[in-house]
C-alpha cells in the first residue's frame, strides 16, 4: 500500500469514446474517482487482512506495521486497485482519547467538503470477537462516543460495526467439545456481541457483521461489501432510478461481489441520457460499433479489474469483442456492427 494518492485512468483517454458519444462513467468517476472508507480499529484486530480480501490487493499495511503509528489524514492507497482510498485509525482506549479527538476532527472536516470526492463515504467499525474466559472484553473505554447518542461521532456516515476472527470463536467451541459449535458460537456472538452494541447504541437494526479472514476459515467478507454498498447507496442516493457517483465508487472499488457489480452496469445501462440520445435526430449518425466502444469502457469501468497495462481498453481487445459481437450476429445480416442506427434502435436496448 501506498500513502500517496495515484492519478485514477480516465475512461475518456482511452479509445473507448466515439466522437460526440460519452462515456456514463466518465462523468461518475470525475465526480468520484475513489471511494474513501475509514477503517477503526486497534492493532492487530484484522483491519489489513478486511482490505486485503474485499479490495483484491495483496499488501495493506494500515498502520505502518506499528501499533499505535496510524495517522487518520493520510490517504492510503494501491496500485493493484485505484479506485480506493482507506484511512485508518487505531483504537478507543482512554490512553487514546487524543485519537478519539483527531478522529471526531477528521469526520467532522470531511463532511463539510464541497466536493463529493472528498467526503467520507463508509466507516468499518471494527472489534475481535472476545473470549469472556481469557478475560478479553469487548467494548473498550471510549468506543461508545463513535456510536451512542445525538453527538455520536460518527453521526449519520454510513457504518458498519465489524466483528473479526470469527475463527478463533469457532476454534474455541470445537476445543469444548460441544456437539454443534457452529450453533454455540453464534449464540456467543449474539449475546456477547450483538447485543451488547445495541444495548449501548439504542439501535437494534445497527448494521453488523462477523468475518474470519484465516484461510479456509474466511467467511462474512461477502456480507460486508453487501452491507457497505447497501448503506453507502441508501446515505448517497438523493433520488430514486439515478445513479450516484458515491455507490458506483463502492461498486467499483470492491472485488468481492460480482453481483453488484453486475447491479452497477445495469444501473449505468439505464441512465436516462442514452434514452435522450437515441431519440434525438442526431443520434442516426453514429453506427452500432460507435455505441458498442462506449458501452465497452463503462462495463469496463465498472468492473475495475487489475489491469496495469491497460490491455482491456486496448484496440486489440475492442477488436476480439468486436468480432465476437460479429460471429453471433452474423444470421441476422440487417444488424451489421457497421449498420447505422436509427432513432427505433437505442443502443441501450
Amino acid at each position: 500500500m501506498q500513502s500517496q494518492a495515484a492519478p485514477t485512468p480516465d475512461p475518456s483517454e482511452s479509445p473507448a469514446n466515439s466522437e460526440g458519444l460519452q462515456s456514463t462513467t466518465k462523468e461518475l468517476i470525475k465526480q468520484c474517482p475513489r471511494f474513501r472508507i475509514l477503517v477503526i480499529g486497534k492493532s492487530g484486530v484484522g483491519k489489513s487482512s478486511l482490505i486485503n480480501r474485499v479490495f483484491g490487493v495483496d499488501v495493506a499495511s494500515v498502520a505502518n506495521d506499528q501499533a499505535g503509528q496510524a495517522d487518520i489524514e493520510k490517504e492510503i492507497t494501491s496500485p493493484q486497485n485505484e479506485r480506493f482510498i482507506l484511512h485508518d485509525s487505531r483504537g478507543f482506549e482512554p490512553a487514546e482519547g487524543s485519537n478519539t479527538n483527531k478522529v471526531k476532527s477528521f469526520i467532522e472536516t470531511r463532511k463539510r467538503m464541497p466536493h463529493i470526492k472528498d467526503q467520507l463515504h463508509a466507516v468499518w467499525l471494527c472489534f475481535q470477537v472476545p473470549i469472556i474466559e481469557y478475560g478479553q472484553r469487548l467494548l473498550e473505554d471510549g468506543a461508545e462516543e463513535y456510536l451512542s447518542g445525538e453527538n455520536a461521532i460518527l453521526g449519520n456516515t454510513p457504518t458498519i460495526v465489524v466483528f473479526t476472527k470469527y475463527d478463533t470463536l469457532l476454534t474455541h467451541m470445537r476445543a469444548k467439545s460441544i456437539s454443534d459449535p457452529e450453533a454455540e458460537a453464534r449464540r456467543y456472538l449474539e449475546e456477547n456481541c450483538i447485543k451488547p452494541i445495541q444495548a449501548f447504541t439504542g439501535d437494534k437494526n445497527i448494521m453488523h457483521v462477523a468475518v474470519s479472514s484465516k484461510p479456509k476459515y474466511e467467511r462474512g467478507h461477502e456480507q460486508l461489501t453487501d452491507l457497505t454498498y447497501n448503506k453507502v447507496s441508501e446515505s448517497f442516493t438523493s433520488q430514486p432510478n439515478t445513479l450516484s457517483p458515491v455507490p458506483f465508487a463502492a461498486a467499483g472499488a470492491q472485488r468481492m461481489v460480482p453481483r453488484v457489480k453486475i447491479e452497477s452496469s445495469i444501473n449505468v445501462g439505464k441512465q436516462r441520457y442514452w434514452k435522450a440520445l437515441a431519440a434525438s435526430p442526431n443520434f442516426q449518425s453514429y453506427t452500432m460499433l460507435d455505441c458498442l466502444r462506449v458501452i465497452h469502457t463503462d462495463i469496463v469501468s465498472v468492473w475495475n479489474f487489475y489491469d496495469p497495462s491497460e490491455y482491456l481498453y486496448s484496440v486489440e481487445f475492442r477488436d476480439l469483442m468486436m468480432n465476437m459481437v460479429g460471429n453471433v450476429d452474423a444470421p441476422a445480416a440487417s444488424a451489421h456492427p457497421s449498420t447505422h442506427l436509427t432513432s427505433g434502435n437505442p443502443c441501450s436496448g
